[in-house]
């Protein structure tokens, strides 16, 4: 799996910087921040999140 294909996200800003230098997108997120956050990151890297049924 390509690099530019996984998205990383985390809680702890070291572990995302460490994706970053690794070459994976990163992006801190926590529960605390929401879904509508997460749903924001994702939709940023072009991830679109299909409704319930």
């Amino acid at each position: 799996m390509s690099r530019n294909a996984v998205i990383f996200h985390g809680d702890q800003p070291a572990n995302v910087e460490g994706a970053r230098l690794a070459g994976i997108h990163a992006e801190r997120w926590t529960h605390t921040d929401g879904i509508p956050a997460l749903l924001a990151i994702l939709d940023k890297h072009g991830v679109r999140v299909a409704d319930e049924p």
